[in-house]
């Protein structure tokens, strides 16, 4: 088969911008609806007409999407949807699709036997259907759905991560030695246009790692510098192989900072027992009015 290439597909919408879905009932029985949707369209013409004729009480929209789009929330699930259709050609999600598009005259295809078996050969019955619907190969569609399958497995394993360090890693703030300390009542009270702060984590030796610090950040820097500190623990959790002296790293924010990985000169951690890495700027990236220099 020979499969005309296209980089845009035409969806249906309701009025919020959303994917259309709906509740179909099978012989009027709301206790076997299945949901139906989304609906996209080589042409916009077909995407049109189909908005008029699904039409309810709501005006429905028409919204122009790349195929690759749809492919990928394709493969990330769409919505809980028993069956999709493209140019009107219903594809199943589920049995029960399987079983509402053989009440609605097959499609074409005995989708039902399909879902017989134990393993996914019903997806890839449908992976193919729709490559030949949108015009993309098989092995296209194969490599898309190892990206999808990919940043889900990254988007778990740093969501993982993140809850590690949230259960075993603290930040201390404590004011540096230079800071001009009054008390006020019940509080310590530092200048804010003076005082800068020490932060360090605790808990890093859950994961046999060094502990980490940032020293004199200004007050007004605190938050954000505790929450860049709890970021470079979970990257270390993530990569243990760059928790060591002289690793380069990149620090995000408005500007691009080239950050340097270091053994803690305070005598401190010594006493204390850990080690602790210390984690210093050394350039701070910016462009200037002339886009052919970089001032470092």
């Amino acid at each position: 088969m020979v499969m005309q290439m296209t980089s845009a597909l035409y969806v249906v919408t309701d009025e919020d911008g959303g994917l259309l879905f709906f509740r179909h009932p099978k012989k009027k029985d709301p206790t076997s609806c299945h949901t139906v949707g989304p609906f996209a369209y080589m042409a916009e013409d077909q995407a049109e007409a189909a908005a008029v004729r699904l039409r309810s009480d709501h005006p429905l929209f028409i919204q122009e999407v790349e195929v690759e789009w749809f492919i990928e929330i394709f493969f990330e699930g769409f919505h809980v949807t028993d069956v999709f259709m493209v140019d009107d050609v219903p594809l199943p999600i589920t049995e029960g699709g399987a079983e509402w598009i053989g009440l609605q005259g097959g499609g074409g295809l005995n989708w039902q036997g399909a879902f017989q078996g134990d393993d996914l050969g019903w997806m890839k019955l449908v992976v193919q259907r729709l490559g030949d619907l949108v015009g993309r190969s098989e092995q296209e569609l194969d490599d898309m759905a190892a990206l999808v399958m990919a940043r889900r497995d990254a988007d778990e394993e740093f969501e993982k991560i993140q809850e590690m360090v949230q259960s075993h890693v603290r930040v201390t703030i404590i004011p540096e030695a230079s800071a001009l300390v009054e008390t006020e009542g019940a509080f310590q009270v530092i200048d804010a246009k003076t005082g800068t702060f020490w932060l360090h984590t605790n808990g890093m030796s859950h994961f046999e790692l060094p502990e980490l610090e940032i020293r004199d950040v200004p007050a007004w820097w605190v938050t954000a510098a505790g929450a860049e500190l709890n970021g470079w623990a979970g990257y270390f959790i993530a990569h243990p192989d760059k928790a060591t002296p002289g690793s380069e790293l990149e620090g995000g924010g408005p500007l691009r900072v080239s950050l340097r990985v270091r053994v803690s000169p305070d005598p401190w951690w010594e006493t204390d027992g850990r080690a602790c890495l210390r984690i210093e700027p050394e350039q701070v990236f910016f462009a200037c009015e002339n886009p052919t220099h970089q001032l470092h």
